[in-house]
């Protein structure tokens, strides 16, 4: 058995078999096969620096001095890496008294910012497949972004969306509400909920209807689950999080109405954990000024790159998200990618992948830690080992400078 690191389900129970040289991943879903598929059969890359082949040595020299002479550098990616390199690179970025930051959107300012104003109210994936009997899918499309999710699940499913998605054919009641329309549904929902008044709140007869009946569905429920990926947030914002934040805790004393957030890098929840337990700092740190960078939507890591100011960035990860691509593409920055390629960059080292050619621990979307062995050989480094020799590399600079 292995586990995929497709998204951050971190399903266990897939196994490989082999068909002549070909791999066939059993278990798998549809992303999971094309992703395991993909990752297993890798396209042979080299060590780059400045556009030609090198070694790692050479390369981790060259790294070693853009590290030391940069005045603002920024590490990222991360989320997509075991628990044990987030780890490494945290130290690395300590050491350097470097700005350090996993995420490559809004949704973990939105939701952090709402669960500080609300406590967390959430359950496992388990939870909701044995215990819920309604599961509210709100402009989110997990048979899209996380396929087995529902795979065990047989109670009823709602979706509220802006059109029809992959995940609207296992609904009993899908409701294509405008982005309007969702906000003043929430508003109902949560004033309702109060006891408010509400009067005339929408003229439109169909919509009032199809709001009574959810609310009524809602309070009939006995352990209704709420599920969201990160497009709520990027949709509604932080005002939008809040509310449904809000909504849930209320519901919560009623019937025991819980959320699950699901999250798309793989190891996004131990990225969380880690910068958190290591820093104190959930989403990321600036160790020269000791301050960390949570701001909302202005210090989400594209917006750092595009503000100008690095003039080093270090991509440690292997899946990079578009906006983070299209961000550094348009910076002056050099760049140094640690297990990645992107184009241009100044140095690029390969590494092994963590769950194929590399073992390690990261944690699924509802926070169950998960081990993800290897199985399968590779000449290639371990992205931790990388990152220990720069440490090493540096620590030695630092004391032959002190005597």
């Amino acid at each position: 058995m292995l586990t995929c690191t497709g998204c951050s389900l971190l399903c266990t129970d897939v196994s490989l078999e082999m068909d002549g040289t070909a791999s066939q991943f059993a278990n798998a879903c549809g992303k999971g096969r094309a992703f395991l598929e993909r990752i297993a059969n890798p396209i042979d890359r080299n060590v780059i620096v400045d556009g030609k082949e090198s070694s790692i040595e050479f390369a981790v020299d060259r790294s070693v001095a853009e590290l030391e002479s940069a005045r603002m550098p920024l590490i990222c990616g991360l989320a997509d890496q075991s628990c044990e390199t987030q780890l490494a690179t945290i130290e690395l970025a300590r050491q350097l008294n470097a700005a350090i930051d996993w995420t490559s959107d809004i949704s973990p300012f939105a939701w952090h910012a709402a669960l500080q104003q609300t406590g967390r109210v959430s359950c496992s994936i388990s939870e909701m497949t044995q215990s819920a009997d309604l599961v509210v899918v709100w402009a989110s499309d997990p048979d899209s972004s996380h396929p087995r999710l529902f795979e065990s699940f047989a109670g009823e499913i709602i979706v509220i969306d802006a059109d029809s998605n992959e995940t609207s054919h296992r609904a009993s009641r899908n409701f294509i509400w405008s982005k309007n329309q969702q906000q003043m549904a929430l508003r109902y929902l949560r004033e309702r909920l109060a006891g408010i008044s509400t009067g005339d709140f929408s003229s439109e007869e169909s919509f009032a209807e199809q709001l009574a009946w959810l609310e009524e569905r809602l309070l009939d429920a006995k352990d209704p689950v709420f599920v969201v990926d990160e497009r709520f947030a990027e949709l509604h914002g932080n005002v939008g999080t809040m509310s449904l934040s809000l909504f849930i805790r209320e519901l919560n004393k009623r019937n025991h109405c819980r959320l699950v957030n699901l999250t798309s890098e793989p190891n996004h929840r131990g990225a969380l954990e880690t910068f958190t337990s290591q820093t104190g700092a959930p989403f990321g740190i600036l160790f020269r000024e000791h301050e960390a960078l949570f701001r909302g939507r202005d210090a989400s890591t594209t917006e750092l790159i595009r503000s100008g100011t690095l003039d080093l960035i270090v991509i440690v990860g292997h899946e990079i998200s578009d906006s983070l691509s299209a961000a550094i593409a348009k910076t002056k920055a050099r760049t140094i990618c640690i297990g990645s390629a992107i184009p241009d960059a100044n140095i690029v080292v390969p590494t092994k992948r963590w769950g194929m050619d590399e073992s390690g621990t990261g944690f699924a979307t509802d926070g169950t830690p998960v081990h993800a062995g290897a199985f399968r050989e590779s000449a290639l480094s371990r992205p931790v080992e990388l990152i220990n020799a720069i440490r090493v590399r540096i620590q030695q600079t630092a004391e032959g400078a002190a005597r």
